[in-house]
């Protein structure tokens, strides 16, 4: 008994080990990809990046969320995003919206009111 105990505990113990590595690395690339592309000329800006989803996801939601292209009159404003990923498949993500997003192009605001706006992505490499 005290042997199946141990087993599962050192389990529950490398799972966790994992997943915090992994959630590290989720956020990093995230970081990663919006300084590239604010090296690229998009103004982007938020409140606050957080992560969530243990055990077995990584769930990042982007606060107050800003996107302008200053070249193109355009700016993207959402009160939150989310970037979901399950952490045993690394190239497929779930974005998730709120139901009210705002845009303005060249000074004319527009709202744009949907239900429940998501999205999936899988990343592949060209070959």
């Amino acid at each position: 008994m005290f042997r199946m105990l141990l087993i599962v505990f050192l389990a529950a113990l490398l799972w966790s080990g994992a997943w915090f590595w992994g959630a590290a690395s989720n956020k990093t690339q995230i970081k990663a990809w919006i300084s590239d592309q604010q090296q690229a000329g998009y103004d982007i800006g938020f409140s606050s990046l957080s992560q969530l989803g243990f055990p077995n996801r990584y769930d990042v939601t982007l606060q107050d969320l800003q996107l302008s292209t200053p070249q193109f009159g355009i700016t993207w404003k959402t009160a939150f995003i989310q970037i979901l990923r399950l952490s045993y498949q690394p190239d497929h993500y779930i974005l998730v919206w709120p139901n009210t997003q705002q845009v303005t192009v060249n000074n004319r605001e527009l709202d744009f009111r949907h239900n429940g706006l998501k999205a999936s992505v899988v990343a592949r490499d060209k070959d």
